[in-house]
């Protein structure tokens, strides 16, 4: 929540970029018909309350589907 409030401060035109969907690898963990990785922002708002979801290990290892973006 701290990157979230100071990002608010200094620079408020970059949040939007938190609130969009990054690849995260599922890690084995599939369900049927799905692909290895699924789509979730970093943070997010869910009944007035901010969340924040950051595993850079999942991001990272998710590159390694050809269809994941860089």
């Amino acid at each position: 929540m701290t990157i979230y409030n100071e990002m608010l401060k200094r620079r408020p035109d970059l949040l939007p970029c938190l609130f969009e969907a990054v690849h995260t690898d599922r890690r084995g963990e599939v369900p049927a018909g799905q692909k290895p990785w699924h789509d979730i922002p970093v943070f997010n708002w869910y009944e007035g309350t901010l969340s924040a979801l950051y595993t850079r290990r999942y991001i990272e290892s998710a590159r390694r589907f050809p269809r994941c973006r860089r």
